[in-house]
């Protein structure tokens, strides 16, 4: 497509970064085998092509260290930053701040992806663990009034972005507030 003209723009590179991100992030500590192997390769022609760092491995929290989210302009990327940065590819976190996202953002992927079509008692415990977990370490301020809001619009399975976007926002305030690394709460779900 270069060759006939098609122009190479910032909104493609940043897509083939991302794209370089997400197949690391997803194969990190699989068997290289040769079909993975021959993937890999492409990707870092496509990366060459298009001027882009090859990334060798992606980032993940050790289970130790402080989680610190800088300068808080908007929740949203930092919700994605954080999704990639503490939760695993299945199961469940190795801290309360990364099950903290991992539940807001199953929760979200449920209603906004799938508009509550699998929407169970599993769901649903855990968006109660969700409030057991904003409340935990430094709650937020006027956390209690927000998790009630929370809770009652979005417990049965019912789609309400603004609310969906609301417990991401308190999911990434909560883990700015509670840096230091906490053990997981007992949670009965199995999502």
């Amino acid at each position: 497509m270069l060759d006939r003209g098609a122009e190479m723009t910032q909104r493609s590179r940043q897509f083939v970064s991302a794209f370089s991100e997400v197949f690391h992030r997803h194969n990190a500590g699989k068997k290289a085998s040769k079909s993975l192997q021959n993937q890999a390769a492409a990707l870092e022609k496509l990366c060459s092509l298009f001027g882009v760092e090859m990334l060798t491995e992606t980032p993940f929290h050790d289970g130790k260290s402080p989680i610190l989210v800088t300068n808080f302009l908007g929740y949203s990327n930092h919700f994605e930053e954080l999704w990639q940065f503490l939760v695993p590819e299945s199961g469940r976190a190795q801290t309360a701040q990364g099950e903290v996202i991992r539940i807001a953002g199953k929760i979200r992927h449920e209603l906004m992806c799938n508009g509550g079509m699998n929407w169970d008692d599993d769901f649903r415990n855990m968006l109660f663990t969700f409030r057991k977990y904003l409340r935990y370490g430094t709650p937020l301020e006027d956390s209690d009034a927000w998790l009630d809001e929370i809770i009652d619009a979005l417990k049965d399975g019912d789609v309400c972005d603004a609310m969906v976007h609301r417990m991401c926002y308190c999911a990434v305030k909560w883990v700015q507030e509670n840096p230091e690394v906490m053990p997981l709460l007992e949670g009965s779900y199995m999502r």
